[in-house]
């Protein structure tokens, strides 16, 4: 590096001259500008300042506002005030802008009073308010700054030109380095590793290098301490939740108790004893049927009580072979089948007179109603069932 910079020594003297040239009018500037506010403080007249800003915000002649002419006497126009005042005052004038008018007025009637101030206003009527040419255009458009601001903004400018009159410093101590290793050359062609490791050394020490690096490295050393406490606080997490897990053991949840509904109990027992009844009488009663129709024939009153029976129930009466067995005491397969027979003609009976009185609609009912009542005997209630 230090051969580099014998070789480029025309080159790193210009650098530092031009580094040098800039910190010279950077702190000129730095000056001037502090200094500047004080010298516009100095040669500028706030009332003529106060006076722009009237002229603006009225944007009307302030003679015509009012209404007396240019070459008017002060009488005159304390005289053309008083009437104006009274027109435009906001007690009377309803209008919705009747206090900025009055305001306006007001401060018209100033200016036009003070000799001074109406000179001043003659010359602006004649040449017109500043232009971008002058101070006082920038002094009134430019925003006014605050202390705070103002302290902000200096400090900003004075670390910058800290920095540059610290890297012209390097810049010219470099130089030298470089003049002597250049003087030096001619003594001694070639130097030794261990004076160039001096230099390099010499240079990584300055303010302008370390600064930097130590900076970098604080900020990698606060990154990986924030990894480490995270890592940390997450181990901490963890090891706190399997201790809470290992002390505390899981609790199951008790299942719900459902109260016993004894209405559906009584009503589940009550139905399977009426089936049970129900079940016996039907088994008792087809018994008793085969059995009869078993055991007796058919004799020709039965077949007469047959025919009354089926004209009693003609076809297309749902369950109608069970209804006449029902009143015949007899099988309904029997019943059918002697039927049929008696429609073939393959049985004949006579049609005098018999002794056989035929049966009638009451017949079913009472044989209804005593099984009801066989099967209500045999029904527990509610009360006998507890």
């Amino acid at each position: 590096m230090a051969l580099l910079d014998v070789r480029n020594s025309n080159g790193y003297t210009s650098c530092s001259m031009f580094i040098k040239l800039c910190a010279s009018h950077f702190c000129f500037i730095l000056v001037l500008w502090v200094n500047l506010p004080w010298r516009i403080h100095a040669w500028i007249d706030y009332e003529e300042v106060e006076l722009y800003d009237l002229v603006e915000a009225v944007n009307v002649n302030f003679y015509e506002l009012l209404e007396v002419n240019q070459t008017a006497t002060t009488a005159e126009i304390k005289r053309s005030f008083r009437v104006l005042s009274l027109k435009y005052h906001p007690d009377k004038n309803k209008e919705a802008d009747a206090e900025v008018k009055f305001r306006n007025l007001v401060a018209v009637a100033d200016v036009l009073k003070n000799e001074t101030k109406r000179k001043k206003y003659d010359q602006i009527l004649v040449n017109g308010l500043p232009d971008w040419r002058s101070g006082v255009y920038y002094y009134r458009r430019v925003r006014k700054l605050g202390l705070l601001e103002m302290s902000v903004i200096v400090s900003i400018i004075l670390t910058f030109g800290h920095y540059l009159c610290i890297l012209a410093a390097f810049w010219e101590k470099n130089y030298e380095v470089s003049e002597q290793l250049r003087r030096r050359s001619r003594r001694q062609r070639t130097l030794s590793n261990q004076q160039i490791e001096e230099i390099k050394s010499e240079m990584l020490q300055s303010l302008g290098v370390t600064y930097p690096r130590i900076l970098y490295d604080n900020l990698i050393f606060l990154s990986r301490c924030y990894e480490k406490l995270k890592e940390y606080s997450r181990q901490s997490n963890e090891e706190e939740s399997v201790q809470e897990e290992i002390v505390r053991p899981k609790r199951t949840k008790p299942k719900p108790v459902e109260p016993p509904n004894f209405e559906d109990l009584y009503a589940r027992i009550e139905n399977r004893v009426l089936n049970n009844e129900v079940n016996e009488i039907n088994n008792t009663e087809a018994e008793s049927r085969n059995e009869r129709s078993l055991k007796s024939e058919w004799s020709e009153t039965d077949i007469h009580q047959l025919i009354k029976l089926t004209k009693k129930f003609p076809g297309g009466i749902p369950e109608r072979w069970e209804r006449i067995a029902c009143v015949m005491a007899r099988n309904p397969d029997d019943v059918a089948k002697k039927a049929r027979e008696v429609k073939s003609g393959s049985i004949k009976c006579s049609t005098g007179n018999n002794d056989f009185v035929p049966l009638n609609n009451d017949c079913e009912n009472d044989i209804s109603e005593n099984r009801a009542e066989s099967r209500n005997d045999n029904i527990w209630s509610q009360e006998q069932q507890k």
